[in-house]
């Protein structure tokens, strides 16, 4: 099956106060962690401004108004199939997550997405297939920017309960990696 990983990279870091994908947990940078993370995707896709070998950058077509728009791009890009797709501030998004949702993917389904402890969906945790695009880029276009309702109302979907909520862990600050790395 075909996979295309893509990471979007297009935040401004405001409450963290510099550059999250360039912030370094260890000896790897967040952007780092996370395509290690998805190295066994077929595709590789960075949304955003930085490189890395055997990713291909693409830039944020709407910059500014949210991880839908890097979602667009993506699907526009990716060959066929599913799209993982993942924020740069998800290191806890391990290749044992990526696999495990590997195993959930359905052809009737256009997305499959975990839950987290509240009952909400972790878009930036979830796999996309490429026929999601014209509603998900409908909804860009009509500015309607929040993926969770386009998927609650617009697509074929199926959710994952039970999935460790360490996965989740999403870093805004640096003392959120300084957590990461003492756990």
């Amino acid at each position: 099956m075909h996979i295309t990983a893509a990471i979007t990279a297009g935040g401004k870091s405001r409450r963290f106060g510099s550059d999250k994908a360039l912030y370094r947990v260890g000896q790897h940078t967040l952007l780092e962690v996370a395509a290690r993370n998805l190295h066994a995707c077929n595709q590789r896709l960075i949304i955003g401004p930085y490189a890395l070998r055997n990713w291909q950058t693409l830039p944020d077509p709407a910059p500014g108004v949210g991880p839908i728009s890097g979602l667009v791009a993506a699907l526009e890009h990716a060959e066929n199939g599913w799209v993982f797709f993942t924020g740069v501030d998800m290191p806890q998004l391990d290749a044992h997550y990526w696999s495990h949702l590997n195993h959930h993917l359905h052809p009737d389904v256009q997305v499959v997405v975990p839950l987290n402890e509240q009952g909400r969906m972790e878009v930036l945790a979830a796999a996309y297939h490429v026929s999601a695009l014209p509603e998900l880029k409908a909804a860009l276009q009509e500015r309607r920017y929040g993926i969770r309702r386009v998927i609650e109302e617009k697509l074929l979907y199926h959710t994952l309960a039970g999935v460790p909520q360490h996965h989740f862990k999403n870093v805004n600050t640096p003392q959120d990696t300084l957590d990461l790395m003492e756990s």
